[in-house]
């Protein structure tokens, strides 16, 4: 009873204090406490990207998700980012982004699905340029993708958007 008294203590947010403080907190910027190691949040800063990938520029849509990665890394982020590169055929540059998003997220079956796909287009290309030592690295680095997963993923790209 006491130590919890102590925490309670400790960690006790006086919200008359903080609601101005917490008010003025900039859009995007997590309201809580540092201590509370709170999640920043994607949007709006997100919907710069967002904009520029819907107006067919994914050069200036992954350099703005660069730019919000070295701030804030996200399992969204990172899966955006990946989206965006595929469409302007460049997923294999994705592999170190994808890569430290996994490492930041094992738990996430897409960013597993994504890194797998990104290395196999980067093996591609170097098997292309007759590197097949390098390709067999990325190949057998590649994060294990089973059937299910893969029936998965066809499964929702053939359902239509209302569906997903």
């Amino acid at each position: 009873e006491a130590l919890t008294e102590a925490l309670i203590s400790r960690y006790r947010v006086d919200l008359d204090r903080e609601a101005s403080r917490l008010a003025g907190v900039a859009p995007g910027e997590p309201a809580l406490p540092s201590w509370l190691r709170p999640r920043r949040h994607l949007y709006p800063d997100l919907n710069l990207a967002i904009f520029l990938r819907a107006a067919a520029r994914p050069d200036l849509a992954l350099r703005e998700a660069e730019r919000l990665w070295r701030k804030a890394p996200s399992e969204e982020l990172a899966e955006i980012s990946a989206v965006t590169a595929e469409g302007a055929g460049r997923l294999d540059d994705e592999v170190p982004r994808l890569e430290e998003a996994y490492r930041l997220y094992p738990r996430s079956r897409d960013l597993r699905r994504w890194l797998a796909r990104a290395l196999f287009f980067r093996a591609d290309g170097e098997m292309a340029a007759n590197d097949i030592a390098r390709a067999r690295a990325d190949l057998e680095a590649a994060p294990t993708i089973s059937s299910a997963h893969i029936a998965e993923s066809l499964s929702y790209r053939t359902r239509s958007p209302h569906e997903r």
